[in-house]
């Protein structure tokens, strides 16, 4: 029996696989942990931009989108010293991502117009010893991790202005229905 030829947007099982090399350490053991590390520092670079794709008038408007994500990947942000490949690879995505939309730009309205989409702003990479912010960053994120523990993403919304879980952004009522929904199914 003869497969339907895959729609133009279907992705085959080939080009969803991901590339694991940068997560690879000196065991396989640590392939896990490091995936852990980078996607949790890389949530603070890209949770903003996958809020884009949440946003009703995105939908509407192609051009909106390309510009928030841009801006959105675009920010600058700090992370604590002490994994550096971790920040690579995080500046790599952004470089892609960056890549992408300039892209699209330039199919769409010639070869200059994309390189002004493309602008990213540095990463930066700081000792916790001496930055406060940085401290209460941490300080903030073990007490998200314990309300979670204790709770769930609701009791981190409940005392945060938001939550991050599975890359997406909570807030109060959108919490409240994830809850609702785990509690039908069986999950809490």
């Amino acid at each position: 029996m003869e497969s339907a030829p895959l729609h133009k947007k279907e992705r085959t099982c080939e080009q969803n696989k991901v590339d694991l090399t940068p997560f690879k350490g000196k065991n396989s053991a640590s392939v896990v942990r490091n995936v852990v590390v980078f996607t949790s520092k890389s949530g603070a670079t890209f949770s903003d931009a996958m809020d884009v794709f949440f946003e009703p008038e995105t939908y509407i408007n192609p051009e909106t989108m390309n510009l928030k994500v841009n801006k959105a990947i675009g920010a600058s942000h700090a992370f604590d010293k002490g994994n550096e490949r971790a920040l690579n690879w995080i500046q790599d995505e952004r470089e892609g991502i960056a890549e992408q939309v300039a892209a699209r730009y330039r199919e769409r309205y010639g070869y200059g117009y994309g390189a002004q989409t493309k602008r990213l702003s540095p990463l930066h990479s700081i000792d916790s010893k001496a930055s406060f912010l940085v401290q209460a960053a941490d300080i903030a994120a073990g007490l998200a991790r314990h309300l979670y523990e204790v709770g769930s993403i609701l009791e981190v919304t409940i005392h945060f202005d938001y939550g991050t879980f599975n890359g997406r952004r909570f807030i109060g009522d959108d919490a409240y229905e994830l809850v609702r929904e785990w509690r039908q199914k069986g999950y809490l």
